[in-house]
């Protein structure tokens, strides 16, 4: 549960980085396939 806790976070953490414009959207779509490419794998 803890490891789903923080991929929601990091989540989070990325969609106000984009929305206040300090990531890109390549870098936040990049990030987000990261994250579900770990999420797969940890399944």
């Amino acid at each position: 549960m803890k490891e789903k806790t923080n991929i929601s976070l990091e989540l989070l953490l990325l969609n106000d980085l984009l929305r206040t414009k300090v990531i890109d959207k390549e870098i936040y779509d990049r990030a987000v396939a990261k994250i579900n490419n770990t999420v797969v794998q940890a399944a």
